[in-house]
């Protein structure tokens, strides 16, 4: 590479060594370095690029929106063993105060540490499987708030093998809690299956009820239901498997333009709003329900008790 010229020419330097495709072969002749000049009209460039010019983040993050709400975030994370030190690492998900991942790959000869997260208390339902491999499937839940009671309502093991179901319940405020659902259908999964596993959920949740008359409970299913709701099908399945309740999602919640992962609550619209957004380690997208506010309080309808989770867990 020969720099011998006459003139002073801008960015000649920055053309030639744009070239180059190995040190070893590269020999440098003539440099010249009082030679090496940049265009004012790219000092320019770059000088309003980096000031007036400058673009706002695309992505809308919520939390700083509505710093004092509650959210709590599903996502299938494509193995969370494989992805764990990204979780550790995407801030919107670490703003979130409630997380459940699905097809997480987890397995339950794993130690519980590797998949710590600062801040979060962490409980896992790994899914066995018969072979050498991991078992595609798995829920892991995580929180942030002080967790009442957790439960596998439905395992893989169940129903042939193609639903599974957890049960979170964590208190927002000491007379108000929360019930949340996350569900995962695989698209094998048979549908009189599927309905039998979502019952068994909500009598769960039931079950869960508070005794106390002054004591509130608000309640969320969210998951992977892999039936599109952009279809009327889908739609008018799900309307009877969870009557009373509403599905909030209506974004794409995958890079293929469907939408299989939904939120249901039975909260007053006015007191929620729902997101999707962006994550580049899976092909699902990140969903979050945010608690504006809470809905005035109700009588509980059932006066049943649940057991309290193990300190073991």
């Amino acid at each position: 590479m020969d720099f011998t010229s006459s003139r002073k020419e801008a960015h000649t330097h920055y053309v030639g060594f744009s070239r180059v495709r190995t040190l070893q072969g590269l020999f440098i002749l003539n440099l010249c370095e009082a030679k090496i000049h940049i265009s004012d009209h790219v000092r320019q460039e770059m000088a309003a690029l980096r000031s007036n010019r400058r673009l706002p983040i695309s992505l809308y993050l919520p939390v700083t929106q509505n710093p004092s709400s509650f959210h709590v975030t599903f996502l299938n994370a494509r193995s969370l063993h494989s992805h764990i030190e990204l979780i550790r690492n995407d801030h919107s998900l670490l703003d979130s105060h409630v997380n459940m991942y699905c097809e997480t790959r987890v397995s339950h000869t794993d130690l519980t540490d590797i998949y710590h997260i600062n801040n979060f208390s962490m409980i896992q339902y790994p899914s066995y499987s018969h072979t050498q491999q991991r078992s595609p499937y798995g829920i892991a839940l995580y929180s942030k708030l002080p967790i009442i009671h957790s439960s596998q309502p439905v395992a893989m093991t169940d129903f042939s093998g193609a639903v599974e179901c957890t049960l979170l319940q964590v208190a927002l405020k000491p007379d108000i809690l929360l019930c949340v659902g996350c569900v995962y259908r695989t698209p094998r999964s048979d549908l009189s299956h599927f309905r039998l596993a979502v019952s068994r959920l909500m009598d769960h949740i039931q079950a869960c009820q508070s005794t106390r008359t002054d004591v509130q409970q608000l309640t969320v299913i969210m998951g992977d239901f892999n039936m599109d709701w952009f279809e009327s099908s889908a739609q008018s399945c799900m309307n009877s498997v969870l009557p009373g309740y509403r599905q909030l999602v209506t974004d794409c919640t995958t890079d293929y333009g469907s939408l299989l992962d939904h939120v249901y609550t039975d909260i007053p619209s006015q007191f929620v709003q729902c997101y999707t957004t962006e994550c580049y380690f899976s092909d699902h997208k990140p969903m979050s329900l945010y608690i504006l506010s809470y809905p005035p309080h109700q009588k509980p309808p059932c006066q049943m008790t649940c057991t309290p989770v193990s300190q073991e867990l």
